[in-house]
């Protein structure tokens, strides 16, 4: 205890302030003569006359040299370790934030973290009066206001206690005639103890998201990294996190800080949307969005839509759907995107005809959706003259839920995704009813009364593209989720979805090119029309062909008809019982077949393939070749 009955401040580690204070009184006083008349606003330095009264001006040397600092870069010639208060009051900064970036860098290597504090107006204009001088304090200024430690409605414990009244700070005043920043005032005593060098570089003001990290931080998240991911690189980048220059949080606050920046989510999203509907209140209700390229898409390949709705891509947890098709490659892709505000009839609806006003009216052929009713009731509304099918992974999911006996669901799948005709299916699906005694259970009630929405053996005929399930949008949503994160807003997500698009389109092209710079060489005997196939289709496509053309040498003729309109070729395969009827309408080289797969794939199938090599063709006829499947299709 000293003879006042305080602690000893020594004994406890802290500095009692001695109150040193050094100023530029006489250049400041000149510095306001030069104003004109003009004052700054009003505002008092707290202790900063009881500070002078302590220990007065520090004299300044006459003949010392004034050092111009004019921003980051003249640092590494100053040895901030060493500064004295002569050094520091003859320093001159070209702007204010160079001012600031000295006393911080300042206060990084002394091992304190600093604060903007007071600032001096020319005029009386709030925040919009020109600044001719500022205060930047020890963070550990001043004192928290009581009241915020007395809310009685506080959810949150109050943060740690940082202020404790530090004196320490320098003053900054802009000169007229020069227009650079000088010292007017500089205390450099702290009440507290520094900083553990270990820390250096953890405080508040020494963690900085500068431009340029932004930039690249911008850059990292349109290619689909995660924050945390960001930050690792840039530790890695640095060499150890400890010289990155920011914390993880730093990067979380400065992306929201850059949100809060630009204009509102709705309004900067509108931007790049095609389709909006609002409510009443202007709320954004539903959004539908697509581009030029994919509106030229879906004029190739809009024959087949695929659309599912999925959750928690986007900040607000709303349904984002994707249309979806399958291009010339096999590969899914995307016809356009939307965010509804919920999963209604009346959503889907407004959804459906939005996308079709911009695709000029074309109607799919067929649809698949995940059974969803309030879909199925919207694509019945709006495409009334398409197929829908469900989708088989959803159908299998359900299957294993509501049954769940093994025997059943082998068959049950055998039944949905097997090249079974009508008549297999029906076999099939009455024994293994009867023999698990499903007869009576609801949901195989409802699915066989629907089975004409999800059997190949019901579904032979309708176009589909080989499209059997929606887990092809599934998987779009796997790559999407490299792009696009939870919580991203309606802005970050439009531009994160575009950019995911532009890699999709990316991988098109790069496909077209393997596709029309080479051929694949010759496999079967069957050469030249194996030739013509790798010639017309895509290298994907052809592919499934040169399957198909394998299993052609397994087709056997039993019987020719000839009628007027065409001749009619029984064929088998070999050691099957079963037999189909490909027919040929020789004056127009126009082949189909009872097995529909020509129809429902857009492919000649063996039996047609086989019937092709038994009439010696050497190419693929023209009336089997559909254009979307083909290197010609864009």
């Amino acid at each position: 205890m000293d003879h006042t009955g305080q602690p000893d401040s020594q004994s406890n580690g802290f500095v009692e302030p001695s109150y040193e204070f050094s100023s530029n009184f006489d250049r400041v006083h000149a510095s306001q003569d030069a104003d004109d008349g003009m004052s700054g606003e009003t505002v008092p330095v707290e202790e900063a006359e009881a500070m002078d009264s302590s220990a007065g001006d520090a004299d300044i040397d006459a003949e010392a040299v004034v050092r111009i600092v004019n921003g980051i870069g003249s640092f590494g010639a100053i040895e901030f370790s060493s500064l004295t208060a002569n050094d520091v009051l003859t320093t001159e900064f070209t702007s204010l934030q160079v001012a600031h970036d000295y006393y911080n860098e300042y206060g990084r290597i002394k091992e304190f973290s600093v604060r903007r504090s007071k600032v001096g107006r020319r005029t009386k204009q709030g925040a919009e009066g020109e600044i001719i001088w500022q205060i930047f304090v020890c963070s550990r200024e001043g004192e928290r206001d009581g009241k915020h430690m007395q809310q009685e409605d506080r959810k949150m414990d109050p943060r740690p206690i940082t202020r404790c009244g530090c004196e320490a700070r320098i003053k900054v005043h802009v000169d007229n005639a020069s227009g650079r920043w000088f010292v007017e005032q500089f205390c450099d005593n702290h009440n507290h103890p520094m900083l553990d060098a270990r820390f250096r570089g953890l405080s508040q003001s020494h963690r900085v998201v500068k431009e340029g990290d932004l930039h690249q931080i911008n850059s990292m998240r349109k290619s689909g990294l995660r924050v945390p991911t960001i930050f690792r690189a840039f530790a890695n980048q640095s060499g150890g996190f400890e010289t990155v220059g920011f914390e993880i949080k730093d990067i979380y606050n400065a992306i929201e800080k850059q949100r809060r920046a630009g204009a509102t989510d709705a309004e900067a999203v509108l931007k790049l949307l095609g389709t909006l509907r609002a409510t009443d209140s202007g709320m954004l209700e539903n959004l539908f969005w697509c581009d030029g390229t994919s509106r030229y898409d879906y004029n190739v390949f809009g024959d087949v839509l695929g659309f599912d709705a999925t959750y928690s891509r986007n900040k607000y947890k709303c349904p984002l759907v994707i249309f979806s098709r399958v291009d010339h490659h096999m590969r899914t892709a995307v016809f356009g995107c939307a965010i509804l505000s919920k999963e209604s009839e009346g959503s889907y609806v407004w959804l459906l005809r939005s996308f079709l006003e911009v695709m000029k009216g074309k109607q799919p052929k067929s649809v698949i959706t995940d059974g969803d009713l309030a879909m199925k009731s919207a694509v019945s509304i709006v495409f009334p003259g398409a197929h829908h099918r469900l989708c088989s992974w959803h159908l299998l999911r359900n299957a294993t839920a509501r049954v769940g006996r093994p025997g059943f669901l082998w068959k049950f799948r055998l039944c949905l995704m097997g090249h079974l005709e009508v008549d297999e299916f029906e076999r099939i699906w009455t024994d293994s009813v009867a023999d698990h005694r499903l007869e009576d259970h609801p949901w195989i009630v409802d699915m066989y009364a629907k089975k004409h929405s999800w059997s190949n053996g019901h579904i032979w005929g309708k176009f589909f593209t080989g499209l059997k399930t929606t887990s092809r949008c599934e998987a779009l949503n796997m790559q999407l989720g490299k792009f696009i994160h939870n919580g991203y807003n309606l802005r970050e997500f439009v531009e994160h979805f575009q950019h995911y698009l532009e890699f999709m389109r990316r991988r098109e092209l790069v496909a077209d090119y393997k596709s029309a710079y080479g051929e694949p060489a010759v496999k079967t005997k069957l050469e030249a029309i194996e030739q013509f196939a790798a010639t017309v289709y895509t290298k994907e496509v052809f592919e499934l062909f040169w399957e198909v053309l394998i299993l052609a040498s397994n087709v056997r003729v039993v019987s020719t008809k000839r009628t007027s309109a065409c001749v009619l070729f029984e064929v088998t395969m070999y050691c099957k019982q079963r037999s189909w009827a490909v027919s040929w309408a020789e004056e127009d080289v126009e082949f189909s077949c009872s097995c529909q797969r020509m129809e429902s794939f857009g492919l000649p199938y063996v039996h047609m393939v086989g019937v092709l090599v038994y009439l010696n063709m050497t190419a693929i006829p023209r009336s089997l070749i559909l254009e979307r499947w083909t290197k010609r299709a864009k």
